[in-house]
This record gives C-alpha cells, sequence and structure tokens, in this order.
C-alpha cells in the first residue's frame, strides 16, 4: 500500500511539474502528498499493532513505521521477500509481485454509497 502511494506521489509530482505551476504550489501539493503518506503509514502500523499485539506502545509503533518504510524501499528495489514454508496459508500472506499496484489497505476505507 504505502509503495503504491509513493509511486502516485512521484507520478503526480512529475505532472505538476510538467503543468509548470509556481513553486509555491508544487510545494504545497508536495507537503500535502507527504502528510497524507504520513497519516497512510501511521494508520496503517496502528491497523498491525492492533491485529498482531495486545497494546499500542508508540516504540512499537514507530518500529512498525520503520519495518514498513524499509519494505517498501526495498520492494522498489526489486527485492522480492517469498515464503520458505510450503503451506498454503502461509504463502497467501505474501504479494503476488506480479500485481503489486492491486494490493489494496487491510484498513476499512470510507466509500460513497
Amino acid at each position: 500500500m504505502i509503495k503504491k502511494k509513493r509511486a502516485e506521489a512521484k507520478i503526480f509530482e512529475q505532472h505538476t511539474r510538467t503543468l509548470e505551476l509556481k513553486n509555491d504550489a508544487i510545494s504545497l501539493f508536495l507537503d500535502a502528498q507527504k502528510t497524507q503518506l504520513n497519516n497512510i503509514l501511521d494508520a496503517e502500523a496502528n491497523a498491525i499493532a492492533d491485529k498482531n499485539y495486545n497494546h499500542n506502545d508508540p516504540e512499537t509503533i514507530e518500529r512498525l513505521k520503520l519495518s514498513i518504510n524499509t519494505v517498501s524501499d526495498l520492494m522498489d528495489k526489486g527485492v522480492k521477500i517469498l515464503p520458505v514454508n510450503e503451506d498454503q496459508e502461509i504463502q497467501k500472506q505474501f504479494p503476488d509481485y506480479s500485481k503489486l499496484n492491486l494490493i489494496e489497505s487491510s484498513i476499512k476505507q470510507i466509500t460513497n454509497n
């Protein structure tokens, strides 16, 4: 999810630069994207902590955020993390690297119904 949002942010950044917007406007867009990315990162880390830990210790949340960023950076560089275990249930928890852009957040999203 973070990898996808970073890619979207980079695309949007390039798009705004091609529109030759003023530097102030570009800075506002970039700051808003950074804030959005940080909010998503916080939400994902909190969701993982809620699901897998019985506490919401700030240190645990920060470690999760660091782990998410590290794995995202590695995936950007082409690293694939694959399961060693033959158990099908464990293998389902790993992403399909040919469809990374289709991965959705496990956090429930607000929809317009």
